[in-house]
Order: C-alpha cells, then structure tokens, then sequence
C-alpha cells in the first residue's frame, strides 16, 4: 500500500508494510520526483528494495514474468526476454537481474495499461547485511514514467506479487491475478487521455529519441519546448488544416472533389435507406463496395458484394457506425496504403488481408491455430500483429471460395479469410517504398494537396505498385486524416517522421540559475535577451515573464513554472532561477541546460555535492559562476577537470548568460 510520507508531500510516498522472516522482497521506500533527475527525460519513481540472497533470487524474475506474461503484450514479452538473455554474464549478480527484471515489469505494465513506457532507469549498486542471520541484500533504483505515480503503483504490485511468488505455487495465485491485475490497470489508467495508437508510438519514439515530451491537461503530446514545439493528437498536428480533415472524413465528397481534378476514383453514390443502396449497386454494377461516409480504420466496410442481399447486410453492417451510407464500385487490386507528409511520399506499404497458405496435410482451421501461434493481441501497444478470429464474416469469405473451416488445401494455396484487408482484422502489412512507380507516388501527393492536408494516407487499388497507373490502371478510395503510420511495415517510422517534423532535439536554449531570487539578475538577463530579439521566458521565486508579458501565477514549484514556459510556442529562451533545496526534493526543472549560472553562495552547502551529483547528467554546457561564490567548494562537488568560469560583476555574469543562449 502506497500512503503519503509524514510530511504530506504530493511527491513522496513511502510503503506501509512490517517485514516477517517470510517476506523475500520488500520495498522500504517509494518516493516520486515529478521533475528530471538521473538523466531522465521524464519524471520517476524512486525506491529502495530488500532481497534475501540465496539461489531462489535468481529465479524469482522468471517466476514473476511467467505468471504475469498473460496481462502484457507480446512485444513486452519479446522484450524482457531479450533483455535477460543480454545481461546473461558473471558479472550481473541474481539481485542484480531481478531488481533489472523488475524494472522492465513495471514498464510492461504500464503499457498494458496504456502508458507509452519511457523505458529509462537506474540501479544504484547493492549493499549486504545480515539480517536474522539471513543475507539480505538492499538495491536503490530509479524508474523513470510518464506518470510517475502510476509506474508506483505497478512497481509495488510487482514487489508484493515478487513477494508472494517466492513462497507459493503458481496455480494458487492465478485464479486472483485476473482480477488483481485488472483493477491496477484501471487505477493506473485514472485521468489518462484517450489515446490511439498513433499517439503512443509518437511518445515511445520521442522517448528514444530523448525528445522532451508533455502531455497537456487536453491530452494533446507535445513534443519539444516553445518555438521549436509541436503538438499532436494521433497524426493530426498544430499544423493540419480543420477544413482539410472535414474533407477527408467525408469520402463520398472527397471521391467528388478527386474525380473532377481528373484524380482515378471508382464510382458511387449515396444511398439513404436499403433499397437506395440496392439501387445504386445495380446502376454502379456489381459487385460494390458499401461503407460509412465518414468512419475510418475499415468500420463498417463490407466489400465484394454480389447481389441484393449482400448489399442489404453490408448497409445494415454500416448503418451500425453512422447514419451516412455509401457504395461504391468494387475494384479489383492490391491495396496499398500511401503516406504523404508536407507535400512528398513519405512511405508506402501494401496491406495484406488475413489469410493463410496451405500445406496439404491440415485444415484451415489447423492452419489458422498455427497462424495465430506467432501472433499475439496487439490492441494494447500496437506493436503485435492481431490473432485471427474465427466468427461468420470469415466462415462466409470461406464459402465464397467452395471451402470450409473443415478442408484440407494443397500445399502453396492461398486461402484469403477476410475481404477488407486489415491489420485489426488478423491482416499483414508489406512495405512497398522502395519499388513504387513515381507516377503512383505523384498522384497520391496532387491528391493530399487537393485536400490540403499536412500529413495523410491514401488507399491505392492497383495491381502492381511498380508499374505506373497511367499503365495499368489504379484508383484511390479514400484519404485518411489520420492515418496509422504502422510500425509492422517500418519500426523506425515513427522516429522518422519525427525527424521530418521537429527541428533539432526540439529545445530552445535554456538556462539555470543557482541563486535562488536574485532580482537584478534576473532583470538584467531579461533585458539582454529581449534587446537580442528573443522571446524569453523566465521563472523566479517570485516572478514570471515571457517576452514582456508578466505573468501572474500561483506560488508554483520551478517544475511547475518551466512546463508553463515550455508550453508557449513564443517563447525561444527558458532561463529558470532555483535553489538547491528545491532541486533535492523536486528534480530538475527541465531535462536538459546549455548554461549553468552560479549566482551566490547555496545556503545549503552541506548539501552542494547532492544538488551538483543530480546536475551533472542535465548539462552539456559552460557553467559560469559570480566572482564572490565559494569556488574552491563548488569545484570539489564537480567532475574532476570540468572548468568553471568566473564574471567579474552582476552585468557580467547576465551578459555571459546571454551569450551562452543566443549562441
């Protein structure tokens, strides 16, 4: 159980549990940091934990992981187990890997949760000590999350399950973890965003990336800081036009405005009820295509309808998503999925429907309970293919084929199980970037600026992507607005389209002041930046500007006061005034510095060497210290040979600020 230290801090909780000798692991202490220590480019969680040595502890993780493998997704399960493979060496102790695979646990569940993980942490080396004249050995480490407390609440499920499975069989704890493991997800899951998986493969690749990454209280992701941020909600952007999206959610229209620039579109129409659907199909020609106008992600879409009353259970199966209907002329084709970003092709893959091969020994049911053996359910992360699922939609794509889920196909047979080919309906995705004709990839970009959007996929219907469709004939069938970037056909795509689309690392510059409230200081910064022509946005004790706005705010920690900063896309230059104190119970107000200034003597020098130790992993640049600090004490709590630099006056130092930012 996780209660609030004495002190009633928001950011420091501690674990309410007596040690008995049958407790194997425990956790002293848990205590949250909402800024960046370590490193870190998140907030953390930060905790001391007790193992008993011996054998078993080598053990337990694996214990742990089997039990817990049927609540996370496969990817994490593919993770961790490559993790323990790599760190499978002499020099690891089974302390040591246990307290590695708890880390990589509480990540798991976070994602299982729906918490992208940051996956940055550290182990802060072991001590042994005797304890009832058992080994013990203790382990401080830090988490790094994105929601630091619910990465709390994850770590201690885990201690407490860890603790529970050292002393009892699986089968005893199974039956509970069902519904243990549910009501965590659901606490960890308080107040979070609705989130696509768009938006947590932006995060997790902006963690890799060691982007800086905020989630604004609309759920927006913003990466970056000030100018040089952007914001998102799935693959929509600060920059993608409303009108642009109201265009290509409406496909009936989109296909109208495409087909008279001359763009390839089949035909269709509207249909208001079922037996205008029946009759737009016999004026179109069978077989059709019927769909909602405005749903994306293939819902609703009943495809290759031959008559009548396939037509009438398709518009029954769309009406169920909206009260808009269309259908539209089936075409024949591979269909490729078409990514344009600002204007140019961007990646281009062709998505495969659920299917399998035959071997000439099984049936198809056998062949899918083999296909479905490498596929895992990927709704939690995205990351893992779907499981095929056998119900009457696919039951029916056999009987259209003179099969059943009973017959035995010849080897090399392709047996096609859905019509719509989807990724979420147990499909594949095959990457085509690299063969795809320039005139397929010039007519998917005319056909985005005709809707003028900044990002967007395209369905393309042709039959061979190399071959150009001025050739062989091709049709687009939609635009999509927001499109799934898939990480199946590409797992760097992500990453990569934050390269196009964020500038740099996307900071600004950004300077911290030991100095606590240093008026003048401040004053003369602020007004050397802003004659330079920057926007800057600055934070003290008691007062906030950016350029020459002051800001009234509420007494707010500095973690507080830099996200505030950051989240203005005015502001080119963060300078953040802090004390040591401050920094020791908080974090570190932003991830990153390019200017260290030391404007007086701490008032807590006992502590100097702490606050320098947690600075050390935020600073790539000069540091810069007034002419009357206590230099001789400050070098000793720095990196034996790092320079610091002293300015001869208050001016001086502020002009040495300035510079260090505007450079």
């Amino acid at each position: 159980m996780l209660v609030k230290s004495p002190s009633g801090g928001r950011s420091t909780l501690r674990v309410s549990s007596t040690r008995t000798d049958s407790i194997w692991f425990r956790l002293r202490s848990v205590r949250i940091v909402p800024g960046y220590s370590r490193g870190f480019t998140q907030g953390s969680v930060h905790a001391f934990a007790e193992v008993k040595a011996g054998p078993a502890s080598a053990t337990l993780g694996r214990k742990l992981l089997d039990l817990l493998e049927p609540h996370l997704p496969e990817s994490e399960i593919r993770s961790i187990n490559a993790g323990d493979r790599a760190a499978e060496n002499p020099h690891h102790t089974g302390a040591s890997l246990l307290f590695q695979t708890v880390h990589s646990l509480v990540d798991a569940l976070q994602e299982s949760a729906g918490i992208p993980a940051v996956r940055q942490g550290s182990l802060d080396g072991e001590e042994s000590f005797q304890e009832a004249g058992q080994e013990v050995i203790g382990m401080s480490f830090a988490i790094a999350s994105l929601r630091p407390e619910s990465a709390a609440r994850a770590l201690v499920f885990v201690a407490n399950l860890l603790d529970m499975v050292a002393v009892m069989p699986a089968s005893a704890l199974k039956p509970r973890l069902e519904k243990q493991a549910e009501e965590l997800f659901a606490r960890m899951r308080v107040g979070l965003p609705e989130w696509d998986n768009n938006s947590r493969h932006l995060m997790r690749a902006a963690f890799a990336m060691q982007l800086p990454v905020t989630v604004l209280p609309t759920g927006i992701v913003q990466i970056g800081w000030g100018k040089a941020s952007r914001l998102f909600a799935s693959t929509a952007s600060d920059a993608t036009s409303q009108i642009g999206v109201q265009t290509a959610q409406h496909k009936l229209g989109t296909a109208g405005l495409l087909r008279s620039a001359g763009i390839p579109v089949p035909a269709s129409l509207a249909a208001k009820d079922a037996d205008a659907a029946v009759a737009a199909a016999e004026t179109i020609g069978f077989p059709v295509v019927v769909k909602p106008v405005d749903r994306d992600r293939g819902e609703g879409v009943s495809a290759y309808l031959r008559n009548q009353a396939e037509v009438r259970a398709g518009y029954a199966k769309a009406l169920a998503q909206s009260p808009n209907v269309m259908v539209e002329k089936y075409v024949e084709g591979a269909e490729h999925r078409l990514l344009v970003v600002n204007g140019q092709l961007f990646w281009a893959f062709e998505r495969v429907p659920a299917h399998v091969m035959g071997d000439g020994m099984s049936t198809v049911r056998q062949l899918i309970e083999m296909a479905n053996e490498d596929r895992r359910d990927g709704q939690r992360n995205g990351l893992s293919l779907r499981k095929i699922v056998i119900d009457d939609g696919l039951v029916d794509m056999l009987d259209r084929q003179s099969l059943s889920l009973d017959s035995v196909v010849s080897k090399h047979a392709f047996v096609r199980l859905r019509q719509v080919p989807l990724v979420n309906d147990g499909g594949n995705v095959v990457p085509v970037f690299d063969r795809i004709h320039p005139d397929n990839a010039a007519l998917a970009e005319r056909a985005v600026r005709l809707v003028r959007l900044d990002m967007a996929g395209v369905d393309f219907l042709i039959s061979d992507i190399s071959r150009s469709w001025r050739e062989v004939g091709g049709h687009i069938t939609e635009i999509n607005a927001l499109p799934q970037f898939s990480p199946l056909s590409r797992s760097d795509i992500y990453r990569a389209l934050l390269s196009k689309l964020v500038v740099g690392d996307g900071r600004v510059p950004a300077a911290i002041v030991f100095g606590g409230n240093n008026a003048s200081l401040f004053s003369g910064i602020h007004e050397m930046l802003t004659a330079a022509g920057l926007v800057a946005g600055m934070a003290s004790r008691d007062r906030m500007v950016i350029g020459a706005e002051e800001l009234v705010f509420a007494t707010w920690e500095p973690v507080q006061q830099a996200r505030a900063l950051a989240s203005d896309p005015s502001v080119e230059a963060i300078v953040v005034f802090v004390d040591g104190e401050t920094l020791l119970r908080e974090g570190f107000p932003l991830d990153r510095f390019d200017a260290l200034i030391i404007a007086d003597n701490d008032q807590n020098l006992d502590k100097l060497d702490q606050v320098f130790k947690l600075a050390m992993p935020h600073l790539n640049c000069t540091i810069v210290a007034a002419q009357d600090v206590d230099l001789a004490r400050i070098a000793l709590a720095f990196v034996d040979g790092l320079k610091i630099e002293t300015a001869s006056s208050l001016p001086d130092l502020a002009r040495r600020t300035c510079s260090l930012l505007i450079s």
